[in-house]
């Protein structure tokens, strides 16, 4: 006997039944676009993996209402317009293949921030059959297993901007590919990374540890290809760039360095061409360094031609020409030198520094302007430290004769870091630069200025300089800071600052400018803090200079005399007075008749002084 929950579980299941067969009815409608198709943009808002619920209806929306990228993907196959997709920052795992065939702009938050990450080994984790693709600002990594390619073209014209390719390992039983790989249409490859990719075949042939070209036009331009491996048990080819058959790749302000090859056969850890047709390879503005396992060129028919000007650090892709130079690049290891992906910045100064007979492009990896120097860097990256100088004073007022603090700092406000970074600091009107430190090393001082070596400063650092400079009896110091180091500056309008000091008084010699006259009685006389001249008269007097440079004379009487801060010339007078002069300053002390103390430092001057200490 059927039950009341049996009845309602058959209900269900009837509900369920139509609401299938009128999606079935329906969906076909919904799925033809507007003619003519418009661009939709699409947000993603889940880092999920689950397909489009109704692809082709305008909405991107899987089975729990969200927008996946597989699903806005989805969406943007079947209507066919000039659709964006919008990636915020996230990690989003694809668990097979995500392939795009219409006229569609995926735009990621920026390579270190969106990151696709293949999940199960997805062969060809993008794949690019048609259309006009053009995929911009995020990571592609983790592909691995057979055939694990970060990118897979056959047709369509793709472009890639700001994308970093990391990672992805491939294992395949025939003929391995790198992780950017086309055997068709048009590629465009710029400000991108392509950096420690494996690409290894188990029975034949690898080819191309980096960017794989396979009869397609590919362009390279202001992009790293670095620490990729090819390997085949036979032979493996291109560590960094191979090109095939009847390939056109053209590579343009890039930086090639340190892939491998390894084989019992191998060739071109830099760059292999193969092929008799009509394909090239043509180089420029390019840096190719640090082959692993064979030289930096190989070819086989065809040989990559160089065009403007290039720096190989070996000769296997020519002798040195107009368009080669042979020698060493000194490239830092890759890391983040800012922008969106990694760098490797040449040494500087080095061959690569302002060696562009012209500038190729505008703007680096970085997005980074150029030339900053005389000329463009060669490379994927413009190297500029852009060092900004300011300066400062401890007391703009101060005392004739005392001692000030110069506090001269440069701040790095570049991408890269500053080596050999110099401070220059001049002190017109000084009577003496008494002393002077750097964080960087020694400081050499001739007459009115110091030269100070301030290390090395990295991007968003400041090294200070500090000096003590003594200042005349009258007029001003005009304190002038000067930066400078080894890489070109951007920015040369903040490479010096300036600070100034005055003081109108005279030295404790001459007149002091204030004056304070005390009685016959006992007094209690105290300075304003500038220079002041005060005269104890008769009785036993207390007198505090306070700050400046003081002439003080206690008269007549047991007096205790303070001379506080400054260079402060003292006359104690008659009677035995207690004298405090110990404030670091030089000061003059004649103290006169009868038995007097004196507390003092070892540079002050004391005449007919009877018991004296100095700590």
């Amino acid at each position: 006997m059927r039950t009341m929950e049996d009845r309602s579980r058959e209900e269900s299941a009837m509900l369920r039944r139509f609401v299938v067969a009128l999606t079935l009815v329906v969906a076909p409608l919904a799925v033809v676009p507007a003619s003519p198709a418009s661009a939709i943009g699409f947000t993603v808002n889940s880092n999920g993996d689950g397909g489009d619920l109704l692809p082709g209806n305008g909405t991107c929306a899987t089975l729990t209402n969200v927008c996946t990228l597989r699903a806005a993907v989805q969406e943007a196959n079947a209507l066919g317009g000039a659709d964006v997709i919008t990636v915020p920052a996230m990690t989003i795992g694809l668990g097979s293949p995500l392939t795009f065939s219409s006229n569609v702009t995926v735009q990621g938050a920026g390579a270190r921030t969106t990151i696709l990450q293949a999940t199960g080994g997805a062969h060809g984790m993008l794949v690019v059959p048609s259309g006009v693709v053009t995929l911009r600002g995020f990571t592609v990594t983790g592909a691995t297993g057979i055939g694990a390619l970060g990118i897979s073209q056959s047709g369509g014209d793709l472009t890639i901007d700001g994308v970093r390719f990391t990672g992805n390992v491939a294992s395949t039983a025939g003929g391995g590919y790198g992780p950017v790989y086309s055997t068709g249409g048009t590629m465009d490859l710029r400000n991108s990374e392509i950096s420690g990719n494996s690409t290894t075949s188990t029975s034949t042939n690898g080819w191309g540890g980096g960017l794989a070209v396979y009869s397609a036009t590919v362009t390279v331009t202001n992009t790293t290809i670095t620490g990729n491996t090819v390997a085949g048990p036979s032979s493996a080819v291109g560590g960094g760039v191979w090109a095939g058959m009847d390939s056109n790749v053209t590579i343009t302000s890039s930086t090639i360095a340190n892939n491998t090859v390894t084989s019992p056969i191998r060739y071109g850890a830099g760059i292999y061409q193969t092929g008799s047709g009509t394909g090239s390879i043509e180089v420029a503005d390019s840096i190719l360094a640090g082959p692993q396992g064979a030289p930096n060129c190989s070819a086989v028919g065809k040989v990559p031609v160089f065009i403007a000007r290039n720096l190989i650090d070996d000769t296997s892709c020519g002798t040195a020409s107009a368009t080669r130079t042979i020698g060493a690049a000194g490239l830092s290891a890759l890391t983040n030198n800012g922008g969106q992906t990694d760098t490797r910045i040449p040494a500087a100064p080095g061959p690569a520094i302002n060696a562009a007979s012209a500038c190729a492009t505008p703007t680096d990896q970085r997005g980074q302007a150029r030339p900053i120097g005389s000329a463009c860097d060669l490379g994927a990256a413009e190297v500029g430290a852009d060092r900004e100088a300011s300066v400062a004073v401890s007391n703009s007022n101060p005392s004739p004769g005392s001692d000030i603090v110069v506090t001269a700092s440069v701040r790095n406000k570049g991408l890269d870091i500053s080596t050999g970074t110099q401070v220059v600091v001049t002190t017109a009107g000084a009577s003496q630069i008494l002393s002077a430190t750097a964080p960087g090393g020694g400081c050499s001082i001739a007459g009115d200025s110091a030269t100070c070596a301030a290390g090395a400063v990295v991007s968003g650092g400041t090294s200070q300089v500090v000096l003590s400079v003594r200042m005349p009896s009258s007029g001003t110091v005009n304190v002038t800071a000067t930066v400078n180091g080894d890489q070109p500056d951007p920015v040369g309008t903040n490479n010096a600052a300036s600070a100034s000091a005055s003081t109108g008084g005279v030295d404790a010699s001459g007149v002091c400018s204030a004056v304070r006259n005390g009685t016959k009685k006992a007094n209690v006389l105290r300075g304003t803090g500038a220079s002041d001249r005060i005269n104890g008269k008769g009785g036993n007097d207390r007198i505090n200079g306070k700050g400046g440079i003081d002439c003080l004379d206690g008269g007549p009487g047991k007096d205790r005399i303070t001379g506080g801060a400054g260079r402060d010339r003292i006359t104690a007078g008659a009677g035995n007075d207690r004298v405090f002069v110990k404030d670091g300053a030089t000061d003059r002390v004649n103290c006169g008749a009868g038995r007097d103390r004196v507390i003092a430092d070892p540079k002050d001057k004391l005449t007919k002084c009877e018991i004296v200490r100095r700590p």
